[in-house]
């Protein structure tokens, strides 16, 4: 799953900090990593992806 967001989410935030919000991710077995070479690949686990598609459909506050 690939997911593009609009320009007006970027933020500007420095490496050691999208290194510390991945590690936790990971951590949580939210994502996981692949290493090539030089290059890492992050994608969502099966369980991260089912349950974040489960709420994807859902109205905004949660609500079923």
């Amino acid at each position: 799953m690939l997911i593009l967001l609009p320009d007006s989410w970027l933020m500007e935030v420095t490496g050691p900090t999208v290194s510390w919000h991945v590690r936790k991710l990971c951590d949580a077995r939210i994502i996981t990593q692949d290493r090539d070479g030089k290059r890492v690949r992050y994608r969502l686990t099966p369980v991260a992806e089912k349950v974040l598609s489960g709420l994807a459909g859902r109205p905004r506050g949660g609500e079923p």
